[in-house]
């Protein structure tokens, strides 16, 4: 079995207890729990089948969470069906993430390393380091760096790049993202708002071009736009009034969800975010920056 899931199995585990965010930063959340009874299964199926084979379906269920709760993670990595979706960032959501970040560990406390081969010892350990890992990074609110001149809401294009063109469907997906930029956008700003209220927010000089990223995505001809470049050049198998009409749709996406969204962003960040983010540079500045 490829170490591939060991590596990303955990990313998603991290979260803090957030205050509640505005409305409009509530997207419809997965449903609720809907990898921890599974994850409970499998701990009660000790006995039942060899530590082996259940390690090894510890590994895909938590390879398939990681896929749905990270759908960018998923285009990246080809893995279907999460194409049309973006990562959810609500509160609700990562109170609910972090309430189940255990559940891994519930099995692997089940599984007698003894009996595993030296090979899926290794795997074993190497899972559990990164669970322990997950697990003790929950008491610092990392979901608060939400933005920066490397990561954020302004690099959505970059996973639109990424993602399949081959059939209506594909582009089907595409038009569900561009729809739903501006959920991202205001959890992001949520994010970013929390975290400027309790002190935690990167160093103000590393925000500087922030704010000119975030408008540049706001405004311009529609199609021209790197959130539409998969509607240039579409696939001939595509009828020429089917492309006509998926790109029109994109247009709107456009005009209408995407362009507002990115000037809020770019309203939020250059007269409120980064004019009050924090001058020192040092993690031990913020709040349990030294334990950080």
């Amino acid at each position: 079995m490829s170490r591939l899931p060991i590596v990303l199995a955990t990313a998603l585990s991290a979260a803090v207890t957030l205050a509640p965010p505005a409305a409009s930063a509530q997207p419809a959340a997965l449903p609720a729990s809907r990898f921890h009874p599974r994850y409970a299964t499998l701990a009660a199926a000790r006995g039942a089948r060899p530590d082996s084979v259940r390690l090894a379906e510890l590994f895909a269920l938590d390879w398939e969470r990681t896929m749905v709760e990270s759908p960018e993670t998923a285009t990246a990595l080809g893995y279907p069906g999460q194409n049309a979706r973006w990562s959810d960032q609500s509160f609700a959501a990562i109170r609910r993430r972090r309430a189940e970040a255990r559940d891994p560990m519930t099995v692997l406390e089940t599984i007698d390393r003894a009996a595993l081969s030296p090979s899926r010892q290794l795997d074993y350990d190497l899972f559990r380091r990164n669970v322990e890992t997950a697990l003790a990074s929950q008491r610092f609110p990392e979901e608060l760096f939400a933005i920066s001149q490397r990561w954020g809401s302004q690099y959505l294009p970059d996973v639109i790049e990424q993602m399949p063109t081959a059939t209506v469907g594909d582009y089907e997906n595409l038009l569900a993202r561009l729809d739903s930029v501006p959920v991202v956008v205001a959890q992001t700003i949520a994010l970013l708002d929390s975290g400027r209220a309790v002190g935690v927010t990167p160093p103000r000089v590393t925000l500087r071009d922030v704010p000119k990223q975030a408008e540049a995505l706001s405004t311009g001809e529609p199609m021209a736009s790197p959130f539409t470049a998969p509607f240039k050049a579409m696939p001939a198998s595509i009828p020429a009034a089917t492309q006509a009409r998926l790109r029109a749709r994109a247009a709107t996406a456009m005009t209408g969800r995407v362009f507002p969204a990115f000037r809020r962003l770019h309203a939020y960040l250059a007269g409120t975010y980064v004019p009050r983010g924090r001058a020192s540079l040092a993690m031990r500045d913020l709040p349990n920056g030294a334990a950080w």
